[in-house]
């Protein structure tokens, strides 16, 4: 197992992290905490940037199945 492709996947994900709690957060913040579409904008946030990311490196990087993994 080679360990670049994992530093480069932990910076890119604490790099957008930062972005999120730096701009885009303060940002939608202004949607109302306890609306619907705060809500649905922070579940699809969460998804872009937690989970679809490690499907596509187990998948593509780690030639397995993510699902079954």
């Amino acid at each position: 197992m080679q360990f670049s492709p994992f530093i480069v996947y932990l910076i890119l994900f604490y790099a957008l992290w930062i972005a999120w709690v730096s701009w885009i957060y303060p940002l939608m913040q202004t949607l109302g905490t306890v609306t619907l579409t705060y809500a649905l904008a922070n579940i699809a946030t969460r998804l872009l940037l937690w989970v679809i990311p490690v499907f596509l490196y187990r998948r593509f990087i780690d030639h397995v199945n993510p699902v079954t993994y």
